[in-house]
C-alpha cells in the first residue's frame, strides 16, 4: 500500500482559487498512484472529466501532468524499497529497475 502523501503542493492557494474542490480531490488521488482510472474511481467521476478539464484549462493540464508524475515517482520509490527489502528482497523488481535505470548495461541481448 502506498504511503499517504505529505506534500501539500496541490493545496496551494493558486490551486484552491482556480480549481474546483472535485478537481483538487482528483489531483490528490492521482498523485497517490499515478493512474487516472484509479483516481477517477476514487472520486466517483467519469474518466472523461479530467481530459475535458485539461482540454479546457492549461493550468489544470499542467497540474494533471505534475500529479501524475508525482504518483509515478511514488510507485518507483515503492518498487525500489521492495526490491531492496532486507527481509524479503525481490530479485525480479531489482532486475526490472536495473534494466529501466541502466538499459545500456542491463538490457536484454539477443
Amino acid at each position: 500500500m502506498l504511503q499517504k502523501i505529505e506534500d501539500d503542493s496541490l493545496n496551494e492557494p493558486e490551486h484552491a482559487l482556480h480549481f474546483t474542490e472535485m478537481q483538487i480531490r482528483f489531483l490528490q488521488a492521482l498523485a497517490m498512484g499515478g493512474s487516472i482510472s484509479k483516481a477517477c474511481r476514487a472520486c466517483r467521476i467519469s474518466r472523461t472529466n479530467p481530459y475535458r478539464w485539461a482540454d479546457q484549462d492549461p493550468q489544470f493540464a499542467e497540474a494533471l501532468t505534475g500529479a501524475r508524475e508525482f504518483g509515478i515517482q511514488q510507485l518507483e520509490d515503492w518498487a525500489l524499497s521492495r526490491a531492496t527489502d532486507e527481509m524479503n528482497p525481490s530479485d525480479r523488481l531489482t532486475e526490472f529497475l536495473l534494466k529501466a535505470l541502466r538499459p545500456e548495461m542491463y538490457r536484454d541481448r539477443v
